[in-house]
């Protein structure tokens, strides 16, 4: 068993909102395990995130595996921690003498690893190095590992930044094409249902003719806001393009997304107040779920995207399921 941190809830919420989990290999965290590995004569680095029952390393050096169970890791110990937690020899340790890690292979001896802390002050995970070897960790060296650690907490806010919609505060379309490729992989990995909502806010140009791109660009946010606040923590929401959001619904079975999509409707609409005039905005969605014929996650979209069009063009302010409507060919959906 492994050692649960008093605020796991908050944790794991925060690690979550990251969307860092199962996302490919980057040079900016693959050049920190590199040089920390190289300055500290260690054979193993990692950058590593603790998720509910495993850890899984963003970078790795010197190992192969990018994911263990969290009852076997090291670093589920140093997160617990407020320092870096160091194990001169692992076979002299309580905690990990018996450790699968360290009774075969790789057979680690030593680990430091420095807690990874966001600015809400929860530990995320580990910047960790290993060796087979027991050996010490100056204070000069734990001193640099910190520093280390610092800056790929850095990175990873500087990541999550650059994910997100100026206007709207939700993520944008090049980060929802990257984390929803790897949902993707995750629900055929897992056998996880998994859906795709489209949200059009409806007739928008009309808001900005009569309003102005202020107002406009106001109603948006309002919408984002809203959208927002009806879905739980792991969807995934995007906008999209101009006034198009989408809306990943992950280990969510089709009955169910149905059920959030036709919600998410009711709660984007939004009530306008301009000087004398009341204007009361709309919008319509297309609801798509996967199949086990869909090779990519834009296949999901282009079948959310022609629902959408369907609500569009029977009059609006609906959700059309591509599942639920028949083609000219007589095929179901798209």
């Amino acid at each position: 068993m492994f050692p649960i941190p008093p605020n796991e809830t908050e944790r794991l919420a925060e690690l979550l909102q990251y969307r860092i989990l199962d996302t490919d290999p980057e040079d900016a965290f693959d050049r920190v395990t590199r040089l920390a590995a190289k300055v500290m004569g260690a054979p193993i680095a990692l950058v590593s995130f603790v998720d509910k029952d495993r850890q899984w390393s963003k970078s790795r050096y010197g190992l192969e595996a990018d994911e263990t169970g969290r009852a076997s890791a090291f670093c589920a110990h140093a997160i617990m921690e407020s320092k870096i937690m160091v194990v001169d020899d692992a076979t002299a340790d309580p905690r990990f003498r018996d450790n699968p890690h360290v009774v075969a292979d790789p057979s680690i001896r030593f680990y430091a690893g420095a807690p990874l802390r966001s600015p809400k002050g929860n530990n995320l995970g580990t910047l960790c190095i290993m060796d087979k070897a027991p050996r010490t960790l100056s204070r000069e060296d734990q001193g640099l590992l910190a520093d280390l650690a610092a800056v790929v907490m850095d990175e990873v806010e500087l990541r999550s930044r650059a994910s997100t919609d100026s206007l709207t505060g939700v993520l944008n379309r090049r980060y929802f094409d990257e984390i929803g490729a790897v949902e993707f992989r995750r629900s055929k990995r897992y056998g996880h249902a998994f859906s795709v909502v489209m949200l059009d806010v409806d007739s928008f140009k009309s808001v900005n003719d009569r309003f102005g791109h202020a107002t406009g660009d106001e109603a948006l946010r309002q919408v984002a806001q809203k959208l927002r606040q009806g879905l739980r923590e792991h969807d995934i929401l995007a906008r999209y393009g101009g006034e198009e959001f989408v809306v990943l619904l992950t280990e969510t079975t089709p009955a169910h997304a149905a059920h959030i999509a036709e919600r998410l409707r009711q709660r984007a609409m939004v009530e306008l107040h301009v000087g004398s005039e009341d204007y009361r905005i709309t919008s319509s969605a297309g609801l798509a779920s996967q199949r086990d014929s869909d090779k990519e996650l834009a296949d999901i979209i282009a079948r959310a995207d022609a629902a959408l069009f369907r609500a569009k063009a029977e009059g609006r302010d609906r959700v059309v399921n591509s599942d639920a409507f028949v083609e000219d060919d007589g095929h179901t959906g798209p």
